[in-house]
């Protein structure tokens, strides 16, 4: 772990420890007769068999509640704490090779979080101390020589393993396992460790006080901070249900703070532009910054007040910033993420929350140096869902890495809502508006499908909470750009989904706002993307026979409509898109009337296209539709096998924006589909699952059914009627509206309230139509603040139209 930076002792005193010889000793023999191992890496023995995991939890708790005071009179305990040591050593020594054994990860790492737990490295000095106090009472020590305890040596290797711990996947060369280092050299480094663990202060609490001292060596000041790293850090966060680290009296979060401040200072001014920090270097600078994370929020979370002392700014703030550059030690102006991390930026992303903290620490991105922000969220968010270990993902199995991206969202909505935001703005644009296009690499869709998760969730809380958290009308641009430039590929179909639901959710006033810079201010970024979009989707679902057009590429058709259907919807004058949409729509109806009602093409475009032809037809400045083109419309749908629930409800959406009287035999196979379902929906025939989208529909088919009603001949009304089925769906409603199946299931009660009043009217006109004499009537149903909504269930997911209804 260590190099051989020990400033303050001589080269005499670096030799005095290895003339104990391989094996180190507690204490001089005179004190304690017995030695501890060597250390394993160097050993050439056989490897011992590994230590029950049962027995060092014992071990740990055993070291922990002993009373030292017994021990100067009790020498039988001499034998009974080497015993305690040896097992502690021989686990620390071999976590490395237990982490590769996904069966008992979870165990090891319980272990550790003992070890590393405030209270019992409290008591490990405690024995460090007492141990001195015998070999000074016991055997002067020669000139130069230094008393190394087993304590000492145990400091030493759990160093060690809080590095490879918390490095978790991390793939780059560790410092100290490099096989082209000389084992001499690597013996000597583990030496230089011990003696920087025998610099240390005699009590645990004096620790943390000399990371940032100019009276200790490099090397002592470094294992210093790996040790309150893996205590304030990683123990809390692998195992949360130990007690608080910082309930101890000292130090004090304050106190840590600013010896921290002090220690970022000090790293931020050795950086300079002709000097490459080393590894080493960089590792500290990660872990003050995962301390500092920690600490500050624990300031915040006790004072209730500002979570950083303004004493820290401007410069701490910047040292802090420079840091965060020091670590990820990448350009930049780049903002795409690092996919391969080293052990430096593994700990910086995995460990403290640091990236969600900083969100709030540097909430006006108008700061110098704060672009490294940018990076720093680009990369956490790309390895967010990455295994901690190979083959074992700490996420999936517990609590130990809470802070994924909905807890770091809803941390600090405001501040995570304007990084969101920046971060979207600056992908897109290194997208969609460099000329030429660039391609959309791996990396950076990953992070752009997790942003516009986050959007989604942001815009969630926005309803909620009643409250405009995320209404950024930057953020809005930047979703609308980034769909019209996304392929077909399944990762691309995932995140066209996200930015649907996104602008679904989004408030139509931002969303008109949004479209209109884009179509006016400027006209160049989002027209030739879309017009491009259209293009390709066409061909993609025109081309060869249906055998040869996948599911996913029709799908991407799908969405597309969608997303045109969400464009219509919105306040926003769109003439620009006019001959687009128009040329779009009618080029889709032409393919699947020459694919058929049952083809492929037509299974899947046909729901959303008639929910996008209703929104079309309801925009007066649209061209309009031949009578031929209704007609196709209209046997497209007729001709298919029976309606589900969705499928019914686009179809009187298109009924309902038509006004368009059509024959005898069309108008009774559309009442006997909408009927059909009406009957399935009052009489709770649907699965459970379904219940929510049959409650969103319901109204949309009732009005349906009155429309056929007022908009169809006397003659073809009286049959309409007149069917035993229409008898047993009024029946059943009117069952319904009188409330004597409240009793049953909520499901009804909610269903009441929406079908009371259109329910009503229907059945109205049904018993009108019985009893009086067939006859004319324009009147009409009207449909009134008709909102757009992304559904998603187990079995579908997409765009329904719900809106208030006029009769």
């Amino acid at each position: 772990m260590m190099d051989s930076d020990t400033e303050s002792q001589s080269d005499s005193e670096c030799s005095s420890i290895a003339n104990y010889g391989d094996n180190i000793p507690w204490l001089p023999r005179p004190a304690i007769a017995s030695s501890t191992r060597s250390f394993k890496s160097f050993s050439s023995s056989a490897p011992e068999p590994p230590i029950d995991l049962n027995t060092v939890t014992q071990t740990v708790q055993n070291i922990l509640c002993h009373p030292l005071t017994s021990f100067p009179c009790d020498v039988s305990l001499h034998d009974e704490i080497q015993a305690w040591s040896d097992i502690i050593l021989s686990f620390v020594d071999d976590i490395q090779r237990r982490l590769n054994h996904p069966s008992v990860i979870m165990e090891v790492l319980d272990i550790f979080s003992s070890i590393v737990n405030p209270a019992f490295c409290d008591k490990l000095f405690e024995y460090r101390k007492f141990y001195r106090g015998i070999a000074c009472r016991t055997e002067p020590l020669p000139l130069g020589a230094t008393t190394v305890t087993w304590v000492d040596v145990l400091l030493a290797k759990l160093s060690l393993a809080i590095r490879d711990i918390a490095k978790g996947a991390a793939v780059s060369q560790l410092p100290g396992v490099d096989p082209t280092v000389p084992e001499i050299i690597e013996l000597q480094q583990y030496h230089d460790t011990i003696r920087a663990a025998t610099q240390l202060p005699d009590n645990w609490h004096g620790v943390f006080q000399i990371v940032s001292s100019s009276c200790y060596s490099s090397a002592a000041k470094r294992l210093a901070l790996w040790l309150s790293f893996g205590a304030y850090v990683m123990g809390p966060q692998l195992k949360r249900t130990q007690l608080d680290p910082w309930s101890q009296d000292s130090p004090s979060p304050t106190d840590v703070l600013s010896n921290l401040n002090q220690a970022a200072g000090q790293i931020s001014a050795r950086s300079t532009p002709s000097r490459e920090h080393t590894l080493h270097d960089r590792i500290s600078a990660a872990m003050v910054l995962s301390l500092f994370s920690c600490a500050d929020r624990e300031v915040k979370h006790h004072n209730n007040r500002s979570p950083v002392s303004s004493s820290l700014r401007p410069k701490g703030f910047g040292c802090l910033l420079d840091l965060i550059r020091i670590v990820l030690n990448q350009d930049l102006q780049s903002y795409a993420p690092l996919e391969t991390l080293d052990v430096a930026q593994m700990i910086l992303l995995r460990w403290g929350a640091v990236t969600p903290w900083s969100w709030s620490t540097w909430g006006d991105h108008r700061v110098g140096n704060s672009e490294c922000l940018l990076s720093l969220t680009s990369t956490w968010l790309y390895h967010l869902d990455s295994p901690f270990l190979p083959g074992f993902d700490l996420d999936s199995k517990s609590e130990f890495f809470g802070m994924d991206l909905h807890f770091a969202l809803i941390e600090d909505i405001g501040a995570s809502s304007k990084m969101v935001s920046y971060l979207l703005q600056h992908l897109v644009q290194g997208i969609c508006l460099s000329k030429p296009a660039k391609t959309i690499s791996s990396g950076v869709r990953r992070v752009i499908g997790k942003l516009c998760w986050a959007v989604v969730q942001l815009l969630q809380a926005n309803i909620v909470h009643d409250e405009h958290l995320i209404e950024s009308s930057v953020c809005c641009q930047s979703i609308l750009l980034v769909f019209c430039c996304l392929g077909i590929s399944e990762d691309d179909l995932f995140i066209k989904h996200l930015i649907l639901e996104a602008l679904a959710l989004t408030h139509s006033s931002l969303l008109a706002i949004s479209l209109r810079h884009l179509l006016q201010v400027k006209p160049s970024s989002l027209l030739p993307h879309l017009d491009q979009a259209t293009r390709q989707s066409l061909v993609v679902v025109d081309s060869g026979d249906n055998t040869r057009v996948h599911d996913h590429e029709l799908h991407s058709t799908r969405l597309l409509i969608e997303f045109l259907a969400i464009l219509m919807q919105s306040d926003a004058e769109i003439t620009m898109l006019q001959e687009i949409i128009s040329s779009y729509l009618h080029a889709i109806v032409e393919i699947m009337n020459k694919r058929g009602s049952e083809s492929l093409q037509a299974r899947i475009l046909r729901d959303p296209f008639l929910i996008t032809f209703s929104i079309y037809r309801k925009r007066s400045t649209m061209k309009a539709f031949s009578k031929d083109d209704d007609q196709t419309i209209w046997n497209l749908m007729s001709l298919s096998k029976k309606p589900d629930i969705r499928s019914a409800s686009a179809f009187a959406h298109y009924l309902l924006a038509s006004n368009q009287l059509h024959d005898a035999l069309s108008c009774h196979e559309a009442w006997d589909r909408l009927r059909d379902v009406m009957i399935t929906i009052v009489r709770h025939q649907v699965r459970e699952e379904e219940e929510p989208l049959a409650l969103l529909c319901s109204t949309t088919i009732c009005c349906g059914l009155t429309h056929l009603i007022r908009s169809s001949k006397p003659l073809t009304r009286q049959r309409l009627l007149s069917s035993p089925w229409t008898t047993s769906m009024c029946l059943a409603l009117e069952k319904l509206i009188a409330g004597d199946t409240l009793p049953v299931l909520l499901y009804f009660r909610a269903l009441q309230g929406k079908l009371e009043k259109v329910g009503r009217v229907l059945l109205d006109e049904i018993v009108g139509g019985l009893k009086e004499p067939p006859k004319e009537t324009s009147s009409t149903v009207s449909l009134s603040s008709a909102k757009l909504i992304y559904y998603r269930d187990d079995w579908c997911s997409g765009i329904l139209l719900v809106c208030d209804i006029e009769v």
